[in-house]
């Protein structure tokens, strides 16, 4: 795979531009995050504890029910 001091990678094929495709300096993508991600990642608690609420509730039902 790697000789112990080669530093250049695999080069990707003419098409992708010819960019290092691993190795310590390869090319990696930027992480682009669109706004929706931050708010759906903040949300998602307050969703999940709404939809337990919503499981567990009918459950609870049979629990304290009087005779």
């Amino acid at each position: 795979m790697y000789t112990a001091q080669q530093v250049q990678g695999p080069v990707a094929p003419a098409p992708y531009g010819g960019m290092q495709v691993a190795g310590p300096t390869a090319y990696y993508p930027l992480q682009t995050e669109d706004p929706w991600t931050g708010m759906m990642s903040m949300m998602m608690p307050m969703i999940m504890m709404i939809m337990m609420f919503a499981i567990i509730t009918p459950m609870l039902k049979g629990v304290t029910a009087k005779e």
